[in-house]
């Protein structure tokens, strides 16, 4: 390896579940029309990690992982505990699955208030 050469990290268990996990969580926001980085940024604004801490979340070979705290913070945003992001799935999380149910029923979370999620037909 030469100089300036990064090591392609290779993603942890734990980073590759909290990646998924996260977004299953952001995912009815995406289906409510916001783009990612909205998401992102409703996430900053709500927790106070930034944008490109949550960003790296969602990434499991960012070279650098998020903070403890970091997870805990955005895992409070979904009414959750850090462990339950880093949690992998058998088939589907159960304690996650009561936010993609909330989804589904047509009202997940957003700052300071409550959305109607318009569902969509084939």
């Amino acid at each position: 390896m030469g100089d300036g050469e990064e090591i392609e990290k290779k993603p942890t268990a734990a980073r590759e579940a909290l990646a998924r996990n996260l977004m299953v969580l952001i995912q009815p926001h995406l289906d409510m029309g916001m783009s990612l980085k909205q998401a992102q940024l409703m996430i900053e604004k709500a927790t106070g990690v930034s944008y490109k801490t949550v960003e790296r979340m969602l990434n499991p070979n960012a070279p650098t992982g998020p903070s403890l705290e970091s997870i805990d913070l955005v895992a409070g945003f979904f009414r959750l505990q850090a462990w339950q992001l880093l949690r992998q799935p058998s088939h589907k999380p159960p304690l996650l699955a009561g936010y993609e149910r909330q989804a589904q029923e047509g009202s997940v979370r957003t700052p300071g208030k409550t959305k109607k999620v318009r569902k969509r037909t084939l």
